[in-house]
């Protein structure tokens, strides 16, 4: 059997047997595409970028409260959002509740193209998501050299080293990524390091070495299978 990530692997524990259960990563499109940052969009500004669907388990609620917690430190930071949902209208409220009405911009659907800029344009790109098995958004963030913030013992701890490839908090943290976010600003050399080692991990994580792996894995079984049937 073969799972997307090790967080997967782990649920799976006890049910299946280890030596039939294989971890095979996801591939991420576009690796060898150059994409131009979105320059056009909040020139400037500080930005965080989410993309995902607006449901509870992807964190949106504690990126808002990390936005709140840096503007009350008096650190301004504009937050967008691509993807819909049905916390939409909330998190539309609760951004106005936290006097950052004008910071927050929910985008909805946009051209993939278009969400792959605006990734580039970033300065980080954060989705605390939890439950999350692999993460393609993930690598495709880092596939353009942005930052990446991601929840700790979930799938993107495959291929995030924090601090090193991205960076990993503790989920339904928001001081955490308030944390992760201002550390970024305040030392945007050290942030451009983090992308480019992030960059180089996702060009490894190509659909290539996936097929390869999977390959790898029905030729083990293949070999297992013919070694049985001549005892």
């Amino acid at each position: 059997m073969m799972t997307v990530g090790s967080s997967v692997a782990r649920l799976l524990d006890g049910v299946v047997a280890a030596e039939r259960l294989h971890v095979v990563h996801n591939g991420t499109s576009g690796l060898e595409t150059e994409v131009a940052p979105a320059d056009d969009y909040l020139p400037g500004a500080p930005l965080v970028l989410t993309a995902g669907y607006l449901i509870a388990r992807k964190g949106h609620a504690y990126v808002l409260e990390a936005m709140a917690r840096l503007a009350a430190a008096g650190r301004t930071v504009e937050w967008t959002v691509v993807g819909d949902g049905p916390l939409q209208v909330q998190l539309v409220r609760q951004a106005a509740e936290r006097g950052l009405a004008g910071h927050v911009h929910l985008l909805g659907r946009l051209p993939h193209d278009r969400l792959l800029a605006l990734m580039a344009r970033a300065q980080l790109f954060a989705l605390p998501s939890w439950d999350e098995a692999f993460g393609l958004v993930y690598t495709e963030a880092m596939s353009v050299g942005t930052p990446v913030v991601a929840c700790r013992d979930e799938g993107p701890q495959d291929y995030i080293t924090d601090g090193v490839s991205g960076y990993l908090v503790p989920a339904r943290d928001a001081g955490a990524i308030a944390e992760v976010i201002a550390g970024v600003l305040a030392d945007p050399e050290g942030a451009r390091a983090v992308g480019e080692a992030g960059r180089r991990v996702a060009g490894e994580l190509t659909w290539q070495r996936n097929a390869e792996r999977q390959l790898a894995i029905y030729e083990q079984v293949l070999a297992a299978a013919k070694r049985k049937d001549r005892r």
